[in-house]
């Protein structure tokens, strides 16, 4: 019963590790000051993983896109016909779940009857019951969710860039899937999906709160005893062949002033750095180069040509390597010229200084620092990093080690092998 202890003396954070017999990885991080509890079984298994094979067959299949949101949704349908928000509801606790495209996390937040809980959480996902009038249902459930987001031209722009980027890929599509591929979903498939991807040796059971890890891990140990065991088998996912890049696009809307997003596909090889020392640099590099503290950003704020609707999301992974920007904007086509020629020309840039990385490495510690007030963030960066078997608490130690010339190697390595494309939304 003996669990691992590490100890995070910057972040004052201590986490407790085991893995059963049975291959769930079981982690508690430890908030002896807090009233709350939160509750998050994570599974490895998301959006992208549509085409793999169980290791014991020959041919890789291709799945519908969107069946692992169909499944985290089914899931709270129990075998014995009870509801898993009602059981947490009359636990007092809060339940919800998300599906991205490399996971699927259940989570659960209460200040009472926290082993009664994970108990619960424990039984939903590791069960599956779904019958054919069930499976038509959430079909119309999803089908609604997917057209009730066609009107939101942010959600337009995002997808309508991604499309651009992934053409007839799984990230091309939504998480919940398309019309058509709902309509491919059966309860084979789902069932075939269930039995690889939510093996125990494929979840994380995560505790973040005041209890005491060794008193939950005895019941926690206890159920998983008695939990039927299930055959274990090794899962081949076949890397996505991605076609090159549509260059640009553009549709129109009823909105009051054009949209612009811009895409910088990535083609990383992480030959000199690992994936989180190189998602952490271009994290810098573009901050650097586009953040609020940066000479361009400031010059253009002013001039009009940036405003506060101006993001940039950074998603640097094994499977993909993608850098977005996003702003309203009455001159779009300018402005995705000159963030090219911006990035092009990144190393004329007066701001790629050791001081300014410096700034740029304190404002990301203390909104890091920040975030582990809240349970739910703390829980999702050691989330994300067990996705990707990394750490998700070790920002202090990476942040220590990468030098001015680590981030502009990995800035201009991204810029130089990317392949770039737009997406313009234009007023009706």
């Amino acid at each position: 019963m003996t669990l691992t202890k590490q100890y995070y003396p910057d972040l004052k954070e201590t986490v407790y590790r085991k893995i059963l017999d049975n291959g769930l990885e079981v982690v508690f991080i430890h908030k002896p000051d807090y009233q709350e509890t939160l509750g998050i079984m994570a599974v490895r298994f998301g959006a992208l993983d549509t085409i793999f094979r169980p290791k014991y067959r020959k041919l890789y299949r291709q799945f519908p896109a969107g069946i692992a949101h169909f499944l985290e949704h089914k899931l709270f349908e129990m075998s014995d016909g009870s509801d898993a928000v009602a059981l947490f509801s009359n636990l007092g606790a809060e339940v919800n779940a998300f599906t991205s495209y490399q996971q699927t996390v259940y989570y659960f937040s209460t200040t009472d009857n926290v082993k009664e809980s994970l108990q619960v959480l424990q039984k939903f996902t590791e069960t599956f019951h779904i019958t054919q009038e069930s499976l038509e249902r959430e079909q119309s459930i999803i089908s609604q969710e997917i057209n009730m987001y066609q009107d939101d031209p942010d959600y337009q722009l995002y997808m309508g860039l991604l499309k651009q980027l992934y053409p007839e890929s799984a990230l091309s599509d939504d998480i919940a899937g398309t019309l058509q591929s709902l309509e491919e979903v059966n309860i084979k498939d789902l069932k075939m999906n269930f039995d690889l991807f939510y093996q125990p040796s494929n979840k994380l059971l995560l505790v973040v709160g005041p209890e005491n890890p060794e008193d939950l891990l005895v019941d926690i140990e206890a159920y998983q005893a008695k939990s039927r065991r299930r055959k274990v088998y090794e899962i081949d996912k076949r890397d996505h062949d991605f076609l090159p890049v549509k260059q640009s696009s553009q549709i129109e809307l009823p909105i009051s002033g054009p949209k612009l997003a811009l895409g910088f596909k990535g083609n990383v090889k992480f030959t000199s750095l690992s994936i989180p020392f190189y998602r952490l640099a271009i994290k810098l590099f573009f901050a650097m180069a586009l953040g609020w503290t940066s000479s361009t950003y400031q010059e253009w704020y002013e001039k009009g040509r940036l405003d506060d609707s101006f993001q940039m999301e950074i998603e640097i992974h094994d499977a993909f390597q993608l850098v977005t920007m996003t702003l309203d904007t009455h001159e779009p086509l300018a402005m995705s010229n000159r963030l090219r020629q911006l990035l092009k020309n990144i190393t004329t840039l007066p701001d790629f200084n050791q001081e300014h990385l410096d700034l740029v490495k304190q404002e990301l510690y203390g909104d890091f620092l920040k975030s582990l007030n809240s349970l739910e963030q703390l829980a999702m960066h050691y989330v994300d990093g067990w996705i990707g078997k990394e750490d998700g608490l070790a920002l202090t130690e990476m942040l220590d080690k990468l030098s001015l010339e680590d981030v502009l190697y990995a800035g201009q390595d991204f810029i130089k092998t990317s392949e770039v494309s737009d997406f313009i939304i234009f007023p009706q």
